[in-house]
């Protein structure tokens, strides 16, 4: 038995051209096809909206300076006048997928979704230098918590944590020292967390000496207010 039918090809045209500037084109039901110029060799970068029923779901961000927001603008005006994007993915970190994600996450107060690898390989990473037996155990938690991806390194919690409060980087330290900065934001509270055990010991020869037990007694209670903060943004 034959049959004259030809086998669907492997590549199919869903247009004759890119969308024009400021404009798009319906490539599948819902799905949209946006394209956003560059200021290098690869001079444009393609971007998708998928209609939602509540608005659009946008699919990377171009890069981030004027004229990428220009062309944004018209499609404020246009594209999205009834239908805004009510969220963003982000695919990868590469400056003209993410590079405007933050400007329209503030313009539609939306949220920005991507894999938690992109998101530390997007950012500078604050860390140790030499492992220690909390950094091998902190690796386990998180598999990018490695050496060879810090761009800072130090093995001075204390540097860490100046370079943490200069908006250097992402790094890692104790809730309540971060609650201290008000413009410090906790990110992957779920992903990397630990709670280690505290423990106040004293020579079993100085448990009789008053002074001694002031200054334990004044030790716990100070430790105890301190760790109580710890659920703290």
């Amino acid at each position: 038995m034959t049959s004259n039918s030809s086998p669907e090809p492997a590549l199919r045209e869903v247009a004759d051209g890119p969308p024009a500037p400021g404009q798009t084109l319906e490539i599948a039901p819902g799905v949209h096809w946006l394209r956003m110029p560059l200021p290098f060799a690869l001079n444009h970068v393609n971007l998708w909206l998928v209609e939602e029923r509540d608005g659009h779901t946008l699919v990377d961000c171009g890069y981030g300076d004027a004229a990428t927001r220009a062309h944004w603008q018209q499609h404020f005006a246009t594209t999205l006048a009834d239908r805004p994007i009510r969220r963003i993915v982000a695919t990868h970190c590469h400056p003209d997928h993410l590079g405007n994600a933050a400007w329209l996450a503030a313009h539609f107060d939306c949220a920005i979704a991507m894999t938690q690898g992109e998101y530390l390989a997007a950012h500078a990473l604050i860390g140790y230098d030499r492992p220690t037996p909390f950094v091998r155990q902190a690796a386990k938690a998180l598999p990018g918590y490695a050496r060879d991806r810090f761009t800072l390194r130090t093995d001075s919690d204390v540097a860490q944590l100046a370079l943490i409060r200069a908006g250097a980087g992402i790094g890692v330290c104790q809730v309540p020292l971060a609650a201290r900065a008000p413009a410090l934001v906790r990110v992957l509270a779920d992903a990397f967390a630990f709670r280690l055990d505290t423990w106040v010991t004293m020579h079993e020869d100085l448990r009789a000496s008053p002074r001694c037990r002031v200054a334990f007694d004044a030790l716990v209670a100070g430790l105890e207010d301190y760790i109580g903060t710890q659920s703290a943004p």
